[in-house]
């Protein structure tokens, strides 16, 4: 186990956690806005490389290229112009994010501690951001869009204090 990078990227998440927290009302609009802005930067990018490499070749530039790239500008337009209907989206996908974060933190626990098993109660955390993901899924976008950001930064939080105290555990089970 890799624990200075482990250790790392628990304090980020951390702070990542504490960010939501205290920018809760105003968070899910920036990561919309953002991710929106992104998207339009990354189609303008991709229109530019495709057609300056077709033009390069003497080649047409391809059809999948050019519909994926006008996706991805309508989408980064929808989410500039419109966040209030992206949010939604924006709540499912991290209810999955949740999930498939627990999910794998499980896994992790379960091979990459390599002999050393850790007490059962180290589970329970990844445990609650699978079920808090779940749950989120099956309540629906219109009634947890208001309190996602605080569920979020909640779960990053607990995440990351759990992780750190893995470690922890890890160094002092390794020496025994």
């Amino acid at each position: 186990m890799e624990t200075k990078s482990v250790i790392t990227s628990s304090l980020i998440i951390l702070a990542v956690g504490i960010l939501l927290l205290f920018l809760q009302s105003t968070a899910l609009s920036i990561v919309i806005l953002v991710i929106g802005l992104l998207l339009i930067a990354a189609a303008g990018i991709g229109f530019y490389f495709d057609y300056s490499g077709a033009k390069q070749a003497g080649q047409s530039v391809s059809v999948f290229s050019m519909i994926s790239l006008i996706v991805s500008l309508a989408a980064g337009l929808w989410m500039v112009f419109a966040p209030a209907s992206a949010a939604s989206l924006l709540v499912y996908v991290i209810a999955i994010g949740l999930i498939l974060g627990g999910v794998l933190h499980i896994a992790n626990m379960m091979t990459g501690f390599g002999p050393i098993r850790l007490p059962g109660y180290f589970y329970i955390v990844p445990l609650l951001l699978v079920i808090c993901g779940i749950v989120v899924l099956i309540i629906g976008a219109e009634r947890t869009k208001d309190c996602i950001v605080l569920i979020c930064g909640i779960s990053l939080i607990v995440y990351a204090v759990s992780t750190l105290l893995e470690v922890a555990s890890y160094k002092r089970l390794l020496k025994q």
